[in-house]
């Protein structure tokens, strides 16, 4: 089944969604991640596991970066190119892994 990519204000929502208030976190930008990631709430929800897990393993809180680099996997499984333009200041992070 293909599902359409959800609008930027569907994005939001459940980038905030997914998130529970319990979880640590480190100034996340959820409005930026809608607007600039045009990607399925299952997507999103991969990418932010990813980086609560990723944030977990160290003992730290989840951060921006965390979640970068849980869009660049995300990104890899549908065979889309990572480019500067999508990642912005994050850029650097997903490159690093490379």
């Amino acid at each position: 089944v293909d599902f359409r990519e959800p609008e930027e204000t569907q994005r939001l929502q459940i980038w905030k969604h997914s998130f529970p208030d319990s979880a640590p976190t480190e100034d996340l930008d959820i409005s930026w991640l809608a607007k600039q990631f045009r990607v399925t709430g299952g997507n999103i929800r991969n990418a932010a596991t990813t980086a609560a897990f990723l944030a977990a393993s160290e003992g730290r809180s989840i951060t921006m970066d965390d979640i970068a680099r849980g869009l660049d996997r995300e990104y890899e499984k549908l065979g889309r190119l990572r480019t500067e333009s999508d990642f912005g200041a994050y850029y650097r992070v997903v490159t690093e892994e490379n």
